[in-house]
């Protein structure tokens, strides 16, 4: 619907690497070009992939992991799946995971970010345990229809800017284990096409074909 849209600023999305940046690589025929059909208006925070393992049967840390799931029983594990919205897995790590992480039900192992999250700051990030190329965090923006006027962009970017410097939104954001970050129109547009091929080398090597 957005790209089908009149450019004037009045329908915009709430953009995530999902559909922008995963989607060209596992939706048959995407029916819009994530970089040439939106505008990227503002890019507002990032949240990583939190690894849990069950802390009785499971590994006991990220290094243990690949031994251990190449073992005779090997392993199953749990995704959002293909096509899953990023806000939805933000509130399902608020709901089940977080208390099952507290109570003991569930270990964190990693987090795949370059810095710890707010929401699980006690588990180390896949930098620290020294696999930077494990790195994937699912970013969040809002993108309106291509050819937005930049006067037009610039204001609605303005008016983010200060919605996501209120202190609500901060706490909320870090509920949701959503680290803020600011990017211009310019700056989010070239991180969406640089997500983009960043993710398909890992996609390919998993054979997840369209």
């Amino acid at each position: 619907e957005v790209v089908r849209s009149a450019p004037d600023g009045y329908t915009l999305m709430l953009s995530n690497s999902t559909p922008l940046s995963i989607g060209p690589w596992t939706v048959p025929k995407l029916p819009y070009d994530p970089v040439k059909q939106f505008t990227h208006v503002a890019m507002l925070g990032i949240a990583p992939v939190a690894i849990l393992a069950n802390p009785k049967t499971g590994p006991a840390s990220l290094k243990d992991l690949p031994k251990a799931a190449g073992g005779a029983n090997g392993y199953s594990f749990g995704s959002g799946g293909p096509g899953s919205i990023g806000h939805i897995v933000g509130e399902m790590v608020k709901h089940e995971m977080k208390p099952m992480r507290k109570s003991g039900q569930l270990k964190g192992l990693a987090v795949t970010s370059r810095s710890r999250s707010p929401l699980a700051p006690d588990v180390p990030t896949v930098v620290e345990l020294g696999y930077p190329q494990l790195v994937a965090e699912n970013y969040f923006g809002v993108s309106g229809p291509a050819g937005l006027p930049k006067d037009v962009a610039d204001k609605l970017a303005t008016a983010l800017a200060t919605v996501a410097a209120d202190p609500q939104v901060i706490k909320r954001f870090e509920e949701l284990g959503i680290t803020p970050l600011k990017l211009s129109s310019g700056q989010f547009a070239d991180y969406v096409a640089k997500q983009i091929s960043d993710w398909a080398p890992a996609i390919k090597a998993a054979d997840m074909k369209p």
